[in-house]
């Protein structure tokens, strides 16, 4: 119920009590007046007890009606305070990711070792999973990781060659890639309940004149990977105009 139609029933309310009030009043005086002259006195108590019993469930009726409309004057209020109230967080919400958006100091992430630059790029974008791997003699390998632990198998299988696989099909064409359609035997992330695949798969080649360097593999359980991703790629711009530049 809006605040128009309370307001219409507030006056439909007070309206129908004074009317009632008012034509009950006017037909007890003429009424009464006609049994007076005809002398019919116990009629005319009666009559009298009788427009007082409808002058008293006039007014509990009433009240009954204005009862109702402050309860939901109130739950109205209480409604929209809850929605102000899930606004402002969600708008604290925002303002935190966008101050956070914004104090991401690129250079000094990019200028570390292989191990602090990935530690430090999934931890500020809050990232699961992550490898960092370098072109050596033709080959990518993998120097760096973050949350995880590997086989001796997966250490073996820890280098891949351009245009081979995924991540070499990337490397080759120097794009990255939003995967959200993980592999059943994708690397599993570690939590309290057990382990469970991530819902996104970031590729993010680091070129340098016109070479993939550098390349990142990283994973998440955000539902929505779209925000991190459009963060990744203005990290990727940054560390390869870095490397350009030197």
């Amino acid at each position: 119920m809006n605040e128009k139609q309370i307001s219409l029933f507030r006056f439909i309310s007070t309206f129908s009590l004074t009317a009632t009030l008012v034509i009950t009043l006017w037909a007890y005086f003429q009424l009464d007046d006609t049994f007076e002259m005809a002398n019919i006195t116990s009629m005319s108590i009666k009559f009298q007890l009788f427009v007082i019993g409808i002058v008293i469930s006039s007014f509990a009726s009433f009240l009954i009606t204005w009862r109702l409309i402050l309860t939901i004057v109130v739950l109205q209020a209480d409604y929209k305070d809850n929605l102000n109230k899930k606004d402002l967080n969600i708008i604290i919400k925002e303002k935190k990711e966008y101050d956070k958006e914004k104090t991401i100091e690129w250079n000094t992430i990019i200028n570390n070792d292989s191990q602090k630059l990935l530690n430090s790029l999934c931890h500020v974008l809050d990232i699961d999973i992550g490898r960092k791997y370098d072109l050596l003699n033709n080959m990518y390998n993998n120097t760096a990781n973050y949350s995880l632990v590997l086989t001796k198998e997966e250490q073996n299988n820890s280098t891949f060659e351009l245009g081979i696989g995924i991540n070499g099909q990337a490397a080759e064409s120097m794009k990255p890639l939003l995967l959200t359609n993980i592999p059943s035997d994708y690397v599993k992330i570690k939590s309290g309940s057990g382990q469970i695949s991530p819902k996104n798969i970031y590729i993010i080649p680091i070129v340098e004149n016109g070479t993939t360097k550098y390349l990142f593999e990283l994973a998440d359980m955000k539902a929505n990977g779209k925000a991190t991703y459009d963060k990744l790629l203005v990290f990727a711009n940054e560390f390869s105009n870095t490397l350009n530049k030197g």
